[in-house]
């Protein structure tokens, strides 16, 4: 599936599997945590899936990184 948003729900087929396969919870991992990472945990908790954010597994590009 390839994702065109920041959100993994807009224009995709992603909701559809889930709700398909009975998912409840979603495990949310990524690098661009304030970007992609974040939108697609509220869209999935805006669309009632309990969301799990894995603190170890997320990641964000910031200005201070990078000088």
């Amino acid at each position: 599936m390839k994702k065109h948003r920041y959100s993994g729900f807009v224009h995709t087929r992603l909701e559809s599997i889930l709700r398909t396969l009975k998912i409840e919870t979603l495990i949310i991992t990524g690098v661009s945590t304030n970007f992609c990472v974040e939108s697609t945990a509220r869209d999935g908790f805006m669309l009632d899936y309990r969301i799990v954010l894995l603190k170890d597994a997320c990641a964000a590009f910031s200005r201070k990184n990078t000088i």
